[in-house]
């Protein structure tokens, strides 16, 4: 079992280096910002390991990129925000639904409110509607990997969004037009990391059956 647990790492972790040079928009997205696979593969990380895990690597990656190549004007919390989303949809213990509701629940609300009696952003309200979506899939309990990456994502966008409302100058002609941009967007990443993860978990099973069928002749 460790095995399997450290090849998926592996495999994960050579799909986060695969992802980081290819872009799936140019200036364009929840934050006028250019997006790459990173935002597809890095949150996956939160569903191969524990929620402690989880914040333990998450930090330590967040501090290596940040030293080597800048932080960003989002400070990379959006990435953080989602891998925290899978590690709590993935988990089945009792004590992570309080961070699960303040993650699905708590946080898009509040960016909502935020968007929303901001002097610029409140004259494109309707922006906001889409940090329902988190809310209503953890109402729902669905246990699927799609609506899992979908809940991701968009805790990611709601925060990167706010973040950027915040430190940035858009107008409200410029979300307004980002709203249909938004929905292919974010469903284009949850299905795109939803392909991955069943990608590593086939690698993992693949990889790992010459090792099993060795120890078997070896028996």
């Amino acid at each position: 079992m460790e095995k399997t647990r450290i090849l998926r790492f592996a495999v994960w972790f050579v799909t986060v280096l695969l992802g980081k040079g290819i872009k799936l928009s140019l200036a364009l997205g929840s934050y006028a910002v250019g997006l790459s696979g990173i935002a597809v593969t890095f949150p996956l990380m939160g569903r191969m390991m524990s929620l402690t895990s989880t914040c333990i690597v998450a930090g330590m990656l967040g501090t290596i990129c940040a030293f080597f190549t800048g932080l960003p004007l989002t400070f990379g919390l959006p990435s953080i925000a989602a891998t925290l989303s899978w590690a709590c949809s993935s988990s089945t213990q009792k004590s992570h639904r309080l961070l699960g509701f303040i993650l699905h629940v708590l946080l898009p609300l509040g960016c909502m409110a935020i968007f929303m009696t901001h002097p610029v952003a409140s004259h494109a309200w309707y922006y906001a509607l889409y940090w329902l979506i988190p809310v209503c899939i953890w109402l729902s309990k669905s246990r699927h990997v799609f609506m899992h990456a979908l809940q991701s994502t968009f805790v990611a966008h709601a925060v990167g969004s706010t973040l950027w409302l915040l430190t940035g100058s858009l107008t409200a002609a410029q979300w307004t037009a980002l709203v249909p941009v938004v929905a292919f967007e974010r469903f284009m990443i949850a299905g795109l990391s939803t392909c991955v993860w069943y990608g590593i978990e086939y690698a993992v099973q693949k990889l790992d059956r010459p090792v099993g069928q060795a120890k078997q002749r070896a028996a």
